[in-house]
Protein backbone atom coordinates (compact mmCIF):
# COMPACT_ATOMS: atom_id res chain seq x y z
CA UNK A 1 0.00 0.00 0.00
CA UNK A 2 1.25 3.62 -0.85
CA UNK A 3 0.32 6.88 -0.30
CA UNK A 4 -0.12 8.99 -3.48
CA UNK A 5 2.23 11.74 -2.02
CA UNK A 6 5.33 10.20 0.25
CA UNK A 7 5.40 6.78 -1.60
CA UNK A 8 5.98 5.14 1.98
CA UNK A 9 4.91 1.59 1.71
CA UNK A 10 3.39 -0.04 4.80
CA UNK A 11 4.25 -3.19 5.88
CA UNK A 12 5.85 -4.88 3.13
CA UNK A 13 6.55 -8.34 2.34
CA UNK A 14 10.04 -7.89 3.90
CA UNK A 15 11.28 -9.50 6.96
CA UNK A 16 12.67 -6.68 9.72
CA UNK A 17 16.15 -8.20 9.32
CA UNK A 18 16.43 -7.10 5.40
CA UNK A 19 14.28 -3.66 6.02
CA UNK A 20 17.05 -2.94 9.02
CA UNK A 21 19.95 -4.09 6.33
CA UNK A 22 19.07 -1.91 3.79
CA UNK A 23 18.78 1.28 6.71
CA UNK A 24 22.07 0.14 7.82
CA UNK A 25 23.41 1.45 4.18
CA UNK A 26 22.86 4.74 4.72
CA UNK A 27 21.25 5.71 8.33
CA UNK A 28 24.01 7.43 10.82
CA UNK A 29 23.93 4.75 13.20
CA UNK A 30 21.75 6.66 16.66
CA UNK A 31 19.07 6.60 13.56
CA UNK A 32 19.46 3.27 12.96
CA UNK A 33 19.34 2.62 16.38
CA UNK A 34 16.46 4.28 16.99
CA UNK A 35 15.06 2.24 14.41
CA UNK A 36 15.91 -1.10 15.66
CA UNK A 37 14.26 -0.18 19.12
CA UNK A 38 11.29 0.86 17.05
CA UNK A 39 11.02 -2.39 15.40
CA UNK A 40 11.58 -5.09 18.06
CA UNK A 41 11.28 -9.27 17.19
CA UNK A 42 12.81 -11.40 15.48
CA UNK A 43 15.05 -10.42 12.43
CA UNK A 44 12.86 -13.15 10.56
CA UNK A 45 9.39 -11.40 11.72
CA UNK A 46 8.05 -9.43 9.31
CA UNK A 47 8.60 -5.91 8.89
CA UNK A 48 5.63 -3.91 10.48
CA UNK A 49 6.40 -0.39 9.50
CA UNK A 50 6.70 2.21 6.66
CA UNK A 51 9.61 2.15 3.84
CA UNK A 52 10.35 4.17 1.42
CA UNK A 53 10.97 3.86 -2.75
CA UNK A 54 14.62 4.13 -1.98
CA UNK A 55 14.64 1.85 1.18
CA UNK A 56 13.31 -0.60 -1.72
CA UNK A 57 15.60 0.52 -4.03
CA UNK A 58 18.60 0.09 -1.73
CA UNK A 59 17.64 -3.44 -0.55
CA UNK A 60 17.60 -4.25 -4.25
CA UNK A 61 21.30 -3.43 -4.53
CA UNK A 62 21.70 -6.32 -1.37
CA UNK A 63 20.48 -9.52 -3.57
CA UNK A 64 19.31 -10.54 -6.88
CA UNK A 65 17.04 -12.57 -4.82
CA UNK A 66 15.93 -9.16 -3.13
CA UNK A 67 15.89 -7.14 -6.17
CA UNK A 68 13.18 -9.68 -7.45
CA UNK A 69 10.94 -9.46 -4.95
CA UNK A 70 11.33 -5.60 -4.75
CA UNK A 71 10.15 -5.58 -8.30
CA UNK A 72 7.26 -8.51 -7.46
CA UNK A 73 6.00 -6.19 -4.62
CA UNK A 74 6.20 -3.02 -6.26
CA UNK A 75 6.38 -3.61 -10.25
CA UNK A 76 5.94 0.36 -10.99
CA UNK A 77 9.95 0.64 -9.70
CA UNK A 78 11.19 -2.32 -12.16
CA UNK A 79 13.07 0.48 -14.40
CA UNK A 80 14.25 2.29 -11.56
CA UNK A 81 15.93 -0.89 -9.68
CA UNK A 82 17.36 -1.73 -13.53
CA UNK A 83 19.05 1.86 -13.35
CA UNK A 84 20.19 1.33 -9.71
CA UNK A 85 21.73 -2.06 -11.03
CA UNK A 86 23.47 -0.54 -13.29
CA UNK A 87 25.70 1.08 -10.94
CA UNK A 88 24.99 0.39 -7.30
CA UNK A 89 27.75 2.75 -5.49
CA UNK A 90 26.43 6.18 -7.11
CA UNK A 91 23.18 5.62 -6.31
CA UNK A 92 24.45 4.68 -2.14
CA UNK A 93 26.45 7.68 -2.23
CA UNK A 94 23.78 9.68 -3.43
CA UNK A 95 21.83 8.92 -0.70
CA UNK A 96 24.45 9.86 1.47
CA UNK A 97 24.76 12.96 0.31
CA UNK A 98 21.38 13.86 0.62
CA UNK A 99 21.27 11.99 3.93
CA UNK A 100 24.32 14.55 4.97
CA UNK A 101 22.80 18.00 3.24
Amino acid sequence: MTSKNSRAHAAPPFKNEEVLRALSVFLPEVVLEAAEREFTGSPDDPFQGHITDAVLLIMSTLSEELAARVIAYCPELAVQVQHVLSDPEEFIQSLRDDNVE
